[in-house]
C-alpha cells in the first residue's frame, strides 16, 4: 500500500527529503505525462517518486488553456483568480451549486442533453486545470524560495570572508534570517483539496494512506469534518541527507502499522507503533503526526469535497480500505 501525496502535483527537492524520512516510496498524482520538473527528478530517479496519471488525453487543450491563463494573469496580476470566474461558463468548477453550474444545467435539459454524459468529462477537465495553473504558481514560488537560499549563503560566506572566519556559521544569525517558504496549501485550500480528489479517484489505484506537508491542509481537512482524529505522533524523525534507505526498519514497521489502521476497525495497539531511529546532533529533523477517519474509505472521505462520486464508485468497489489514514509531516527546528 504506497502512500500518496496530496493535493499537490509537485514537489521541491528539500520536501523530498522530509517525506524520504518518513517513508521508501511515495506515489504523485500528476495531470498528464508532460516533463517532470526539475525539482522532482531527484526522488524519481533514486525509485522514491512513483508517478501515476489517473486521466489522461487533452494535453493540448490542456496547455492552450494554460496559455490563455498565463496571458490573463499578466493583465491581470492583481487577481489571478479571476480567470476562473471569466471561464465559468466552459469551465464550471468552483462550486457544483454555483450560478453558473444551474445555468449550464438548465440550458442542457432545454436542449435535450444529457447531464450526466457531460458533466464528468468537464469536472475532469476543469480540475486538471486548475491543478495545472497551481502546479506553475507553485513551481514559481519554489524557484523564488531557492534563489532567496542561494542570496542568503552567498551573503553569509561574504561577511565570513571578511571577518577572516569562514568556518563561523552562525556569524549572521541575527543579521538576516532563513527565507520562509510560504505555505502552498493556504491558497486556495479547499479548492485545492477537490480538484486533487476528482483527478486521484477518477483513477483506479487507490491507496488508504494519504500525505500532505502542508499545515494549511491538515487544519482545513479538521474544519470540513470532525472524524478526522488524530492517532499518533512521531517526533524527531531523522532526515538522512545521504542516501535513502529504502530498508530502514523505522519505515518498514511504519508502513505495516499505516496499513493496519487503514483496513483493520480496531487500533493498534501503542506497542505496535515503530520506535523512531536515533537522530544525530547535526540532523535535521521532521515529525509525523497520523490521524484517521474510521469507517469511511478514501472515497466516501474525499468524496465529500464534490457532490457527485457515483461515476468512481465501480472503479472503487474492490477497495480494501474500511478507513482512510491522513499523515502530516511538518519540519522540526531542534
Amino acid at each position: 500500500m504506497n502512500p500518496v501525496y496530496f493535493p499537490f502535483t509537485v514537489l521541491s527537492a528539500a520536501n523530498i527529503m522530509n517525506l524520504a524520512a518518513c517513508f521508501s516510496s511515495l506515489t504523485i498524482c500528476r495531470v498528464s505525462d508532460g516533463p517532470l520538473p526539475e525539482e522532482m527528478e531527484m526522488g524519481t530517479n533514486r525509485d522514491f517518486l512513483s508517478i501515476r496519471i489517473p486521466v489522461s488525453g487533452e494535453e493540448g487543450k490542456l496547455e492552450s488553456v494554460l496559455k490563455d491563463y498565463k496571458n490573463w494573469a499578466d493583465l491581470h496580476m492583481e487577481d489571478p483568480a479571476a480567470f476562473f470566474k471569466s471561464q465559468t461558463e466552459t469551465l464550471p468548477f468552483y462550486s457544483d451549486s454555483s450560478i453558473s453550474r444551474i445555468r449550464m444545467d438548465i440550458q442542457r435539459k432545454q436542449s435535450g442533453m444529457e447531464k450526466t454524459a457531460l458533466e464528468m468529462p468537464e469536472r475532469r477537465f476543469a480540475a486538471r486545470l486548475f491543478l495545472r495553473i497551481a502546479e506553475e504558481h507553485d513551481l514559481a514560488d519554489i524557484t523564488v524560495y531557492k534563489d532567496l537560499d542561494a542570496f542568503e549563503k552567498m551573503q553569509q560566506a561574504l561577511f565570513n570572508d571578511l571577518k577572516g572566519d569562514p568556518g563561523d556559521r552562525f556569524a549572521l544569525k541575527n543579521l538576516s534570517s532563513k527565507p520562509v517558504f510560504e505555505d502552498p496549501g493556504s491558497r486556495m485550500t479547499v479548492e485545492r483539496i477537490r480538484a486533487w480528489s476528482i483527478l486521484a479517484f477518477s483513477g483506479k489505484e487507490a491507496s488508504g494512506v494519504y500525505v500532505t506537508d502542508s499545515p494549511a491542509v491538515i487544519n482545513c481537512l479538521k474544519e470540513q469534518n470532525d472524524a478526522l482524529k488524530p492517532v499518533c505522533v512521531f517526533n524527531g524523525i531523522p532526515v538522512r541527507l545521504e542516501k535513502y534507505d529504502s530498508e530502514d526498519g523505522f519505515k518498514h514497521q511504519l508502513a505495516g502499522y499505516l496499513k493496519r489502521l487503514a483496513k483493520d476497525s480496531d487500533f493498534p495497539s501503542a506497542d505496535d507503533a515503530p520506535m523512531v531511529p536515533e537522530r544525530r546532533c547535526h540532523e535535521k529533523a521532521v515529525t509525523l503526526t497520523v490521524y484517521r477517519v474510521s469507517g469511511k474509505s478514501p472515497l466516501e472521505y474525499f468524496g465529500c469535497f464534490f457532490s457527485d462520486t457515483s461515476d468512481m464508485m465501480e472503479k472503487h468497489a474492490d477497495c480494501i480500505c474500511q478507513n482512510t489514514v491522513i499523515c502530516s509531516v511538518e519540519s522540526t527546528f531542534l
